[in-house]
């Protein structure tokens, strides 16, 4: 009994070793509107992933930048939209924060060799040389 569990607590602790290629589809399930790059950036940091508090700072993130659209009322509905997701028993396929280490503990921090692989991934990637920073910057 003590094997098992002490596997299991090496399995669940244990830091990812690959990462899935970065996908977007926008708004998730919402129309595309002049906010969508808003979409994009969180779709990048929900593939990353981290800590709880790095998920919450992403959804005001997400809110603050749609709203800086000039669309403060979609703000509202797309963030209540999103942390609603959170409590909901089931999760679209590969949206779920940290779908780019499927294999990793969803709420951890990275560690060195995870940013190294985030980074290393982001250099596939032919998009804003900023928002990439904006990611690896609140890692």
């Amino acid at each position: 009994m003590i094997s098992i569990l002490f596997s299991f607590l090496v399995l669940s602790s244990a830091e990812a070793t690959e990462i899935k290629a970065f996908e977007s589809d926008l708004c998730t399930l919402f129309p595309n509107g002049s906010w969508g790059h808003c979409c994009f950036e969180h779709d990048l940091h929900y593939w990353a992933g981290g800590t709880r508090e790095r998920r919450k700072w992403t959804d005001l993130e997400l809110r603050k930048c749609v709203a800086d659209t000039g669309e403060k009322f979609v703000a509202k509905l797309i963030y209540r939209g999103v942390r609603a997701g959170h409590l909901f028993p089931f999760k679209i396929k590969d949206k779920k924060w940290g779908n780019g280490f499927p294999s990793r503990d969803a709420f951890k921090e990275h560690s060195a060799d995870e940013i190294f692989l985030i980074v290393d991934e982001l250099q596939h990637y032919d998009f804003d040389s900023q928002l990439k920073n904006k990611l690896v910057d609140s890692l």
